[in-house]
């Protein structure tokens, strides 16, 4: 099988096949099982019925495969069979309620953590989903959440977002667990608590280094709390203590 371009990928455990520590995705649903020192593996997954293509971004959560698509309003869930993805996906928002469904074309990224979905609008807004399997009320969605400050001296202020790109989510967990949010335009890092208290905004302070894009692409947060953010195919780290 052929892949296009990339838009997305995620660390796998390696109980897969190709023993594959990275899944990467293009647009259409292709994706390809990379491991070190050998040639990926490519397949395509299983579709839904739905029409192909519009492939945003990826997430493996909970032994499952996230895939959101923002353009078709949905968010597909496919389950690991012994590591690989080739069981038909199930929608996210199945049988949910309507007015709990939010409008997925805003969504420029997603996290999990367990049973909590974190929806990051691109104006730097989240919704808040929890998947509480009931039947009859199977999804619940607080759309957005309220941002509250923690920061010493603003404590329970309201948080506003300034106006940016946002363009990333990430859940980091214990010790330290936050909701972590990219702002492309400054590279700014807003750490929230799991109870969307924001406790600490980093910007970085690049000194001399010459930048070819002054953008920021991507970022993640190590679980030895550093911080890498990338720009195009420069990428930078440094502590977030």
């Amino acid at each position: 099988g052929s892949v296009n371009a990339f838009v997305d990928m995620v660390s796998l455990p390696i109980n897969n096949p190709y023993q594959a520590h990275v899944l990467a995705a293009d647009a259409f649903g292709n994706v390809a099982y990379c491991s070190p020192g050998q040639n990926p593996v490519v397949q395509s997954l299983p579709s839904s019925g739905a029409e192909a293509g519009g492939i945003q971004k990826i997430a493996f959560e909970n032994n499952s495969l996230f895939v959101l698509k923002p353009t078709n309003n949905t968010l597909q869930v496919y389950p690991s069979t012994n590591g690989q993805f080739i069981e038909p996906p199930v929608n996210f928002f199945e049988n949910a309620n309507l007015d709990q469904i939010p409008d997925l074309s805003q969504i420029v990224d997603l996290a999990i953590n367990g049973p909590d979905l974190y929806l990051l609008r691109g104006d730097g807004n989240l919704v808040g989903c929890v998947y509480t399997g009931l039947p009859g009320n199977p999804v619940t969605c607080e759309n957005p959440v309220s941002y509250v400050d923690g920061r010493v001296g603003k404590e329970e202020q309201a948080v506003t977002m300034p106006e940016a790109n946002y363009i990333s989510v990430l859940y980091t967990p214990p010790p330290d667990p936050s909701i972590n949010i990219l702002d492309a335009t400054n590279a700014d890092i807003y750490r929230f608590s799991l109870r969307f208290r924001l406790y600490q905004r980093y910007r970085p302070d690049l000194g001399d280094y010459e930048i070819t894009s002054p953008i920021a692409t991507a970022f993640t947060i190590g679980i030895d709390q550093v911080a890498f953010v990338a720009f195009g195919n420069q990428v930078f780290y440094a502590y977030v203590e």
